[in-house]
């Protein structure tokens, strides 16, 4: 289901298809907890890519488990966008983070690109689930 990675290579895009298997996982973390429950769609639809879908509530419990993973765990990370601001800063350094996602449901979503460019496996800006469950679904599917 997943693609297998090298962790030598600090590109991601051409870890895919070496020798080395990872394990993938998406870390969904929101504070506010209601768009956990809002969408009950998306880790079922997430679920056709991937296998494991982690959910928090809180920012530390969140990074603990980062970063108590293992070297072969590659987490997609979904984070809000106020929170990013805060959070991404500590786990961006960290190996086990392939990539992060920033989710905002709101009208203003995709206007502050400084985290895109300040972070490089800062991914996308998106203010609806489904797009962010076919881009993550594209990415494993190509």
């Amino acid at each position: 289901m997943a693609a297998a990675l090298a962790t030598t290579d600090s590109n991601p895009t051409t870890q895919l298809n070496s020798e080395e298997s990872q394990i993938f996982s998406v870390i969904w973390l929101d504070t506010t907890k209601k768009d956990l429950f809002l969408y009950p769609d998306v880790q079922k639809n997430l679920r056709f890519t991937i296998d494991c879908i982690e959910t928090f509530e809180q920012s530390d419990q969140c990074e603990n488990y980062i970063r108590q993973s293992t070297e072969k765990s590659l987490h997609i990370v979904i984070v809000g966008e106020k929170l990013g601001h805060v959070f991404i800063p500590v786990i961006h350094h960290f190996s086990q983070v392939f990539t992060i996602y920033i989710y905002e449901n709101s009208n203003q979503s995709g206007k502050d690109t400084s985290l895109t460019k300040k972070y490089s496996k800062v991914k996308i800006l998106s203010s609806t689930t489904r797009y962010l469950v076919l881009k993550i679904s594209f990415f494993f599917l190509r």
